[in-house]
């Protein structure tokens, strides 16, 4: 459940990490710099929930007490989506400007221009007009995307969460860690994946690095709450809709990516192929004019697109 290392040995972390049970902790006390990062099996900090804590000063406790990890982003602070596009960052995103006491600064990267854009559609107006900072940009548009990261460089993100499961990128993200901030590694990125990271920081600047797979039935219950109290909206991440029939063509539409939020099936309707919301335009009139803004589903469009569809 516990290893306790006294001593910036990579090699000693290395060798025993693969001992910890589940929700298991490494508590590194030390006070010099790592000689150089530590290959740490990041999958099973996201399934497993590993989690590496330090300090400097001899009391272990401190090492557990003196920085408890963080359940929410920091207020006020600079946060960091890191796959952003996709439909689970567009939720960790939205939840992050409608949430109160949310971040000053938003980052999201994506390596698709298209599904930035479509973010950027869904959410920059409202986080400008709350005075969040929003900035968009593509790893993959090199010189603009090093120019926009570069204020970041030395102050660093308080929240870092990556959507993206490649070891790579979560091994850059780690770098951009201010003093105290939390690496939260969403994706689901399989056990036995390693990552490069400079456990140095744990016990120097006291960041945390931790995962988080599912959700309890609390967490569930949560959710539906402030859904019902209207200060979270899951209808804006509803990107396609269709029937029972539609469910395999649904599956591979999320393997490929096609979409930049989540598909609804109906298992009770008629007949229906799989219906991004744009193209109800032309298939159900009726109910695309009940969209929000003519691109988010509301509860009204539901209601129509029922009325229609239910045999």
């Amino acid at each position: 459940d516990d290893i306790v290392i006294l001593g910036a040995d990579p090699d000693i972390i290395e060798t025993v990490s693969p001992y910890l049970s589940q929700f298991g902790v490494v508590a590194l006390i030390a006070s010099a710099p790592m000689p150089r990062k530590v290959a740490a099996d990041i999958g099973r900090v996201h399934y497993n929930r590993w989690v590496y804590v330090g300090g400097t000063d001899p009391d272990i406790s401190l090492a557990y007490n003196q920085v408890p990890v963080r359940s929410s982003l920091k207020p006020g602070g600079r946060a960091w989506f890191v796959g952003a596009g996709g439909p689970m960052g567009r939720m960790h995103v939205q939840r992050a400007i409608q949430s109160t006491g949310g971040p000053a600064t938003i980052v999201c990267t994506d390596v698709s221009d298209l599904r930035l854009t479509d973010l950027g559609d869904s959410f920059a107006a409202e986080a400008e007009a709350k005075g969040i900072d929003w900035v968009c940009l593509n790893p993959l548009n090199g010189d603009a995307y090093e120019e926009g990261m570069a204020p970041y460089r030395e102050q660093g993100f308080d929240d870092i969460v990556v959507l993206a499961p490649v070891p790579a990128v979560i091994t850059d993200a780690a770098t951009y860690l201010a003093a105290q901030g939390v690496m939260n590694v969403f994706a689901g990125v399989p056990r036995g994946s390693m990552a490069e990271l400079d456990l140095s920081d744990t016990y120097l600047k006291d960041t945390r690095v931790i995962g988080h797979s599912a959700s309890t039935i609390d967490d569930l219950r949560l959710m539906l709450n402030q859904a019902e109290a209207g200060s979270l909206s899951p209808n804006r991440s509803v990107a396609a809709v269709g029937s029972l029939g539609a469910a395999r063509d649904g599956l591979k539409a999320v393997q490929d990516t096609l979409f930049p939020g989540k598909i609804v099936i109906y298992p009770n309707i008629k007949e229906m192929p799989l219906t991004p919301l744009g193209a109800l335009e032309d298939k159900l009139p009726s109910v695309y004019k009940k969209l929000k803004d003519r691109r988010e589903w509301t509860a009204e469009a539901e209601d129509e697109f029922l009325r229609l569809m239910l045999p």
